[in-house]
């Protein structure tokens, strides 16, 4: 039997979403995966794969990547991890116009990604500066959280990462902050 879940397993006994006895089970073949940002060695080749993959499946032509665009994809940062990675590749292969994919490509295509996300933010950040701190602090924390849980798709170790706090605080704040989390 294979399993997967975003959630850590303890995290989701404590909600009760899991039983102790299946975590017993469970836990003796667990495998945590990491994160594409853990293992940038190994974006290039993800890459590559992705492009074959998705020629195969959608019937578009193949480009290969030159050094320089790999380059640029292993070390830009990954928020929304695999799936993002696949948007892009996707993204380059159906609007590169030369027979290889350029750096100059892959840096248009994220700069694209990366001013969505932060346009998105800048003109929707509702923060009310007439208010006492107390509430305008936990204004922005509400905002900045939920902000980056659209980026990171509800990963909560991806979103303890970016955050600086353990699983358990986060899970705490986020609750405190009248946040739920989507599964």
């Amino acid at each position: 039997m294979i399993c997967a879940s975003e959630h850590g397993l303890p995290q989701l006994i404590e909600k009760a979403m899991l039983e102790q006895s299946l975590l017993q089970t469970l836990a003796g073949a667990a495998v945590k995966v990491p994160c594409l940002d853990e293992h940038k060695e190994d974006i290039p080749d993800l890459a590559t794969a992705m492009a074959t993959l998705m020629v195969e499946a959608s019937k578009i032509d193949y480009k290969a990547f030159d050094v320089a665009a790999l380059n640029a994809l292993r070390n830009a940062d990954w928020p929304g991890d695999l799936d993002e990675l696949e948007s892009v590749v996707q993204n380059l292969l159906m609007t590169s116009l030369g027979e290889t994919i350029t750096q100059a490509d892959v840096q248009r295509v994220l700069s694209n990604f990366q001013g969505q996300a932060k346009e998105s933010a800048e003109q929707h950040m509702p923060l009310n500066l007439d208010q006492p701190l107390r509430e305008a602090r936990d204004e922005f924390e509400r905002f900045y959280f939920q902000y980056h849980m659209r980026l990171v798709k509800n990963n909560m170790s991806r979103l303890s990462e970016i955050s600086g706090l353990e699983r358990t605080h986060l899970y705490r704040k986020l609750k405190q902050l009248g946040i739920k989390i989507k599964g």
